[in-house]
């Protein structure tokens, strides 16, 4: 069992290496990124069933 498990691990090593750090560069990289956010103004028109009405005026949707 262990000898097999070893030489999952030391089979392709350096390819194994290789994905290794460079899933490190990226999380790295995705990690430093700052969430972008944008607020973006929408026209809502309301059209509610028949037989009922707004008491008040919509709040504006961002």
């Amino acid at each position: 069992m262990r000898s097999g498990l070893r030489a999952a691990l030391v089979t392709n090593w350096p390819i194994k290496l290789t994905s290794l750090a460079l899933a490190a560069v990226l999380w790295a990289a995705v990690a430093a990124e700052e969430p972008t956010t944008q607020l973006v103004p929408v026209t809502l028109i309301v059209e509610p069933p028949e037989g009922r009405a707004l008491t008040r005026p919509l709040p504006p949707v961002k």
